[in-house]
């Protein structure tokens, strides 16, 4: 794929001149022996509590992606706003901890993390992005590159990348430009997105979704191509 597509660089017309992008994230500490706080942080418009958004706490290094084992902590997000906090209570060890972020129940939509480790009460964030590869943006093509939690396999889990016209994604498909699934096995790659109708002095926003849902959607990036 790339070198054919670079190979051809000299016909490409577009070029994005900003690039404004949005993730779901989520931050916490840990404030006393038994008690965990977390706050999210969504994207704008979506219904996080009528999509089914939750949050997942499990005793472990990284997400146990595929293991079976069950959260020692989880529950719902009750709001649908843009942001909100939520406290855990457990008895915690002194052992490593690590919460998700999940745009749906279906076991594998997890879009952003949290990992607490022995020694500090802050968890280190991780969490799901996507923009465009620049050079790469002609009239009928564009590639995206994504960033997702480590070992998530996009391909398996049925993530996919949308693309609409204007600044807002949707989240039941409305509007939408073209759709496709995420061919990688890899937590972070490129995905290409051919068949397109580009226009200059338009702006776009290209999504990622970390599940099969439509209501699945984790990242974006709003761009505006150049002028004629």
């Amino acid at each position: 794929m790339s070198n054919s597509f670079y190979a051809s660089k000299n016909q490409i017309q577009l070029k994005a001149i900003n690039q404004i992008p949005h993730s779901n994230k989520i931050q916490g500490t840990i404030i006393s022996k038994n008690l965990m706080s977390i706050k999210w942080e969504t994207l704008p418009d979506n219904q996080a509590a009528s999509n089914g958004n939750a949050l997942y706490v499990w005793q472990n290094t990284g997400l146990p992606w595929g293991q079976g084992q069950s959260p020692l902590q989880y529950d719902t997000i009750k709001e649908n706003s843009q942001t909100g906090d939520q406290v855990f209570k457990f008895n915690v060890e002194k052992k490593p901890y690590i919460v998700a972020y999940s745009t749906s129940a279906s076991g594998s939509s997890f879009c952003a993390t949290l990992q607490f480790n022995p020694g500090s009460a802050e968890g280190v964030p991780s969490f799901t992005t996507i923009e465009l590869v620049e050079p790469a943006l002609g009239d009928n093509s564009l590639i995206a590159k994504f960033t997702t939690p480590i070992g998530n396999n996009p391909k398996a889990n049925n993530n996919w990348i949308g693309l609409w016209e204007g600044a807002k994604v949707t989240y039941d498909g409305s509007n939408r430009i073209k759709k496709i699934m995420v061919e990688s096995n890899v937590s972070s790659d490129t995905q290409l997105m051919n068949n397109l109708s580009l226009t200059v002095d338009t702006t776009y926003t290209l999504g990622y979704a970390c599940g099969p849902q439509d209501s699945d959607l984790t990242a974006f990036v709003t761009f505006t191509t150049s002028p004629y």
